[in-house]
């Protein structure tokens, strides 16, 4: 260390420093060293730092390595170095620069109009960051995103979104929106269901990679069209960013998945082929389905069935008309190896006498409005309630109430409609935390907060089983609890070079286990697209078919396809 007395209210923290930054009134930046080759950036607000501005780095895996750090005070800057990068802190006027100890960059300020590098603005209640990354660049990631693999040009939003929800943007229609951006069914749609802010950059002419991951998962956008540099802007919350220096991408994924958490070991049967419709089956099909995938030979190792299942849309009931007897199925398709996953949604319908809604509300586990009173959406079950899964009470109980659904056999659970999806009601006039968070705070972590829930509720009732849950909606470590699928795509050749697209770019940002709706889900499937779908899907985690209830039931067989 030396000359450190010459820095603004420097302070030496472990593994790296706190200091003022100039001109920004209660404006602090802190410096951590979790491996030489990571370090996190973090400015207070108020004066003070966030210390769990989110879920996705739990506390058991953000713990850091034993660092040596170097510290250097300069009059126009203060150095602190690891043995693998530095991190250099101007101070007029204040901006990052990071390189790798052979000099290359890993993390540049962009330059204002009147050529002044900046690094962090304050914004009404949120701020932005800026940082050089020329158009010829390649930036990977950012979770589940449409458009090229390369997501430099573009501008993103980061608010997960049920994409087909009549109210988003240009709406579902029939025809193409003559705007590709504001038509839900294009290729180049934003935002999707899963927002993961995390994205690889390898400058044109190198082969060197960078990782950013920014742990603010409020409603964001990342914008790469900007000729001065990308600029990052968060509406809420607090700076906190992970930068990775990489240079080689197993040691980005690396690091970024030994904070974020990687997949558990899934079951073997998970791997194999999926059979799903969106169909409003009764028992004996079910059963009937199984039989004809047998006869034909086909092999399938799990049946899945969808919402109809359900007494009126109440989740965790059954149908006694539809399904009399659902243990006697699931018995009956364990002998042909068959395992079943059924889907369930966070709303719940609201009905006094309904067991779940009764408790939800006797014992204060679901969100409220800005008046202080439960918030009620309008999704399938009509009039509909949401658990709070901010709160541990509620995950426990939501825990609970999955455990009782699979005692009989059920294999897995499928969680849907979790962006959260609210139908018709603006889902930013629900509040969590017994109302005391805005919306904002939590909407892109609440498919997390529910696969936690629920996985925990898996673990109790089947400890010595391997879980499996399957979400639409996620965040950064959604990997730890869920496989996503790719949500709601269509029968199109397009989309079927988006889901593999897409399935590189969420395999880039930490989930590895994803997959797409073979043959898509809305319209008619060619046999010659059905063919080719089965021929990339036979290449990622999750194969599985899920069709609308208009088409016909995509069993292969029917298509023409053998083995």
């Amino acid at each position: 260390e030396s000359g450190v007395g010459m820095a603004p209210n420097l302070q030496r923290s472990v593994q790296g420093l706190e200091m003022d930054i100039p001109n920004l009134a209660g404006g602090r930046i802190c410096v951590t060293f979790f491996r030489p080759d990571i370090v996190r950036l973090r400015i207070s607000r108020r004066g003070k730092f966030e210390e769990k501005p989110s879920h996705a780095v739990p506390a058991e895996l953000g713990q850091r390595e034993a660092v040596g750090v170097r510290i250097q005070a300069f009059e126009d800057k203060i150095k602190i170095a690891s043995n693998a990068m530095e991190v250099s802190l101007f101070l007029d006027p204040f901006h990052v620069e990071i390189r790798r100890n052979d000099e290359t960059p890993v993390l540049v300020s962009p330059r204002d109009e009147a050529g002044r590098p900046w690094f962090y603005r304050k914004e009404k209640e949120g701020f932005c960051v800026g940082r050089v990354i020329e158009r010829q660049d390649g930036v990977y990631g950012l979770g589940e995103k449409t458009g090229s693999l390369n997501k430099n040009g573009r501008a993103w939003k980061f608010w997960n979104t049920d994409v087909l929800n009549p109210s988003v943007a240009g709406g579902y229609r029939e025809t193409p929106h003559e705007n590709p951006l504001q038509d839900p069914t294009s290729t180049q749609f934003d935002p999707y269901y899963v927002s993961i802010p995390f994205y690889l950059h390898r400058p044109v002419g190198s082969s060197l990679l960078t990782g950013s991951f920014f742990n603010n998962l409020g409603r964001s956008s990342f914008d790469f069209t900007q000729p001065g540099g990308a600029v990052f802007r968060f509406e809420s919350g607090a700076y906190e960013e992970f930068v990775f220096s990489g240079p080689n991408l197993p040691e980005i994924l690396k690091g970024y998945t030994g904070l974020t958490g990687r997949i558990p070991l899934p079951p073997l049967w998970a791997l194999g082929h999926h059979q799903c419709r969106w169909h409003d089956y009764n028992q004996e099909q079910v059963k009937a389905l199984g039989d004809k995938y047998r006869q034909e030979q086909i092999p399938c190792d799990v049946l899945w069935i969808d919402i109809d299942y359900m007494d009126g849309f109440r989740v965790f009931t059954w149908d006694k008309q539809r399904f009399p007897n659902p243990p006697k199925l699931l018995q009956d398709l364990e002998k042909e190896k068959f395992r079943l996953i059924t889907i369930i949604d966070p709303g719940i319908k609201e009905e006094p006498g309904y067991p779940v809604y009764d408790e939800a509300i006797r014992e204060r586990l679901v969100c409220l409005n800005r008046q202080g009173k439960p918030y009620v959406g309008q999704v399938w079950p009509g009039r509909t309630v949401f658990p709070d899964f901010t709160l541990e009470e509620a995950r426990r109980w939501w825990g609970g109430l999955n455990a009782e659904h699979v005692q009989a056999g059920i294999a897995g659970i499928w969680n849907d409609m979790n962006e959260p999806a609210t139908g018709e009601v603006p889902a930013e006039y629900m509040q969590f935390g017994h109302g005391r968070d805005p919306h904002a705070r939590f909407h892109n972590e609440y498919a997390l907060l529910m696969a936690m829930g629920t996985v925990e509720g898996l673990k109790k009732a089947m400890p010595e089983k391997r879980t499996f849950v399957l979400s639409r909606a996620g965040s950064p470590g959604i990997q730890r609890y869920a496989a996503n699928w790719l949500g709601d795509n269509c029968s199109r050749w397009e989309h079927l070079g988006l889901a593999l697209r897409m399935a590189l770019g969420m395999g880039l940002s930490g989930q590895p286990f994803v997959g797409a709706d073979v043959g898509g889900f809305m319209g008619a499937c060619s046999a010659e697209l059905q063919v080719r779908w089965y021929q990339y899907a036979a290449f990622t985690p999750s194969a599985g078919i899920t069709t609308p209830r208009p088409n016909p039931t995509s069993i292969p067989g029917v298509l023409g396809l053998r083995r």
